[in-house]
């Protein structure tokens, strides 16, 4: 009885992506040389098209808070946020790791290098901008300026922001914007009491960014049929959720266009690390285990 099956090889033109493992009177088929640049520029193009949809927002009419678009948008920005983009990231990496044709234990290695890298290159990035890009360039948030502007909140943006950190600014804001606010959904006046930190770059739209980047660069490298597809639709979701921001006014346009920029870069750091740390030295692939590909 023969079985065969496949591995796939990042950064190889469609159709040389599989080599061919047959188990008997059979060796692994060689696999050209595995490159990353192709992968990377593909990837590049296209969330460099998707970041450049953004310029849009620039001229985003206001959206009423209080109705049924503005809701939509929320969860979206929810998606991105600290908690949703976890278990998203979560979720994707399970779909990675378990496409067909490859080892239990790369299946786990995979798992593991992918989730962290992913992790970790955006937890970075996150980490640079609210700690030292924000405060250095203090751009107050578009919502505590329209609050400033209706009287609700009776200090200067500079004053706003020296109240104390994050927890103080936001109880601050909660005596100011109580339950039943007019003219926002109560989930939205909740999402403006939290955020309460500075503007300039929308930490959302770097985190959409990044995933949809990092995953789409899996796509194009080892992904086929539906998994693929996800990925690919993963651009579409994180325009969606990049414009979430200047529709519920907690950030500019220019706040998302240069996170969503910085996402780009992020997720193509992430994924080149994933193939650093994932691709086997030439010649070192086990023999006695077949299913173990010679790539990420």
């Amino acid at each position: 009885m023969v079985e065969a099956s496949s591995i796939f090889v990042p950064g190889l033109p469609k159709g040389q992506r599989h080599g061919t493992i047959r188990r008997m009177n059979t060796s692994l088929s060689a696999t050209p040389e595995i490159s990353l640049r192709p992968v990377l520029l593909r990837t590049f193009i296209w969330m460099a098209l998707a970041t450049l949809t953004l310029l849009g927002a620039y001229a985003l009419p206001p959206l009423p808070l209080d109705g049924p678009a503005a809701l939509i948008f929320y969860w979206l920005t929810e998606m991105a946020g600290k908690y949703g983009i976890t278990v998203i990231l979560f979720l994707l990496s399970l779909v990675v790791i378990t496409r067909p044709h490859i080892s239990r234990r790369q299946r786990i290695r995979e798992g593991i290098v992918l989730f962290v890298a992913v992790s970790f290159t955006n937890g970075a990035m996150a980490y640079f901008n609210e700690h030292i890009l924000k405060p250095a360039l203090a751009i107050p948030r578009p919502d505590v300026l329209e609050l400033i502007l209706e009287g609700r909140i009776d200090l200067t943006a500079e004053a706003f922001y020296q109240i104390g950190e994050k927890v103080e600014r936001s109880l601050y804001l909660a005596e100011r914007l109580p339950p039943g606010t007019p003219g926002m959904h109560d989930e939205i006046r909740r999402h403006w009491i939290r955020e309460t930190g500075y503007s300039f770059p929308s930490g959302h739209a770097l985190s959409a960014m990044t995933t949809a980047t990092f995953f789409l660069a899996w796509a194009f490298a080892v992904l086929q049929g539906w998994r693929k597809r996800l990925m690919q639709a993963l651009v579409p979701w994180a325009i969606l959720a990049a414009y979430s921001r200047p529709i519920l006014r907690v950030h500019s346009a220019t706040d998302i266009l240069v996170g969503a920029s910085q996402g780009v870069v992020t997720g193509l750091l992430g994924y080149s690390l994933c193939y650093v740390l994932l691709r086997e030295p030439s010649g070192s692939q086990n023999a006695s285990d077949p299913a173990s590909p010679n790539s990420v």
